[in-house]
């Protein structure tokens, strides 16, 4: 009697042998599932606290030196100008996102990290406290921050290349290659998507986790997409306003780019997560998968 091969944790049960277009809800539900454990979603409640905390002491951060350090982030508005009312609140959403750029590359991934240790733990039954998570995520740092940079380099060379390309053109021409560099933006998203799992679960470098990342990526393409793509259509109404705030605040009252900027980063927290939460899934299935069929090949040789 042949040996029974071992038997897939229950959290795959639905999904393919492969992860495809039509286990993309299945993913998401996993992912969604996981907030079940509440520990899950403490990385990403704390990391959307520190944005929180931000945005108040930028608010309240009007007067020198702070002004000074605020107006480092926008060009041709002086300190004193960016201290005055309403031009502090008015000038938030161009200030702070540049001052988050920073946060999100070198900060931002330690709580990604601590987030895939956690569904790895909830996924797999494997007991990892939240300290542990942090602690682990951080041991792993300098890869993680490598891949980060590296990411976000390479979004930010598409899309700041697809704007030159653009200034010259006419509307329709320019909003096609604007697309262009958004859509190029998600291709590398998607590509490095599995770098997180990688480098936390398999313990490997950040140059052999972009190229497994590439590699698994290109084998779940449509997957892959999907799981970054759907969630960036959730912030899109965000970032379409972010182009008329200023001028909404102007119209309606400066307050409005407070509240603007407090929904943008809650839409940008459950987009995160969905998309953190749904590589680990990924991975995890993927991962799994690999051995039961490298087990089902040694038992038939």
């Amino acid at each position: 009697m042949k040996n029974q091969i071992p038997e897939i944790s229950s959290y795959t049960d639905n999904l393919k042998r492969t992860p495809n277009a039509k286990s993309i809800l299945d993913i998401f539900n996993k992912a969604l599932s996981a907030l079940k454990k509440p520990a899950v979603a403490v990385p990403s409640i704390l990391y959307f606290i520190l944005q929180i905390i931000i945005i108040l002491f930028y608010l309240l951060s009007i007067n020198e030196p702070w002004s000074s350090f605020w107006a480092i982030f926008i060009k041709g508005i002086s300190s004193k100008a960016l201290g005055h009312y309403p031009n502090h609140i008015i000038l938030m959403q161009p200030v702070l996102g540049r001052f988050n750029l920073f946060i999100d590359i070198f900060i931002h991934v330690i709580f990604q990290g601590a987030t895939v240790l956690m569904i790895s733990s909830f996924l797999t039954g494997r007991v990892i406290s939240l300290r542990k998570s942090f602690s682990l995520s951080l041991k792993r740092y300098i890869h993680l921050a490598i891949v980060s940079i590296a990411g976000s380099a390479a979004i930010f060379a598409c899309i700041n290349i697809s704007r030159m390309a653009s200034r010259s053109l006419g509307q329709t021409p320019h909003m096609l290659v604007i697309m262009a560099g958004i859509i190029c933006g998600l291709m590398i998203q998607a590509l490095l998507l599995y770098t997180t799992p990688l480098i936390l679960l398999k313990k490997i470098s950040a140059v052999t986790a972009i190229k497994d990342s590439i590699s698994i990526a290109s084998r779940l393409a449509t997957v892959s997409l999907l799981i970054v793509i759907l969630p960036f259509i959730l912030t899109l109404p965000s970032i379409l306003l972010d182009l008329k705030a200023g001028f909404i605040s102007l119209r309606l009252s400066p307050s409005f780019m407070i509240y603007h900027h407090i929904v943008k980063e809650v839409l940008q927290t459950i987009s995160t997560y969905l998309i953190t939460a749904g590589s680990a899934v990924i991975f995890i299935s993927y991962k799994l998968n690999r051995s039961e069929n490298h087990i089902r090949n040694k038992m038939e040789e």
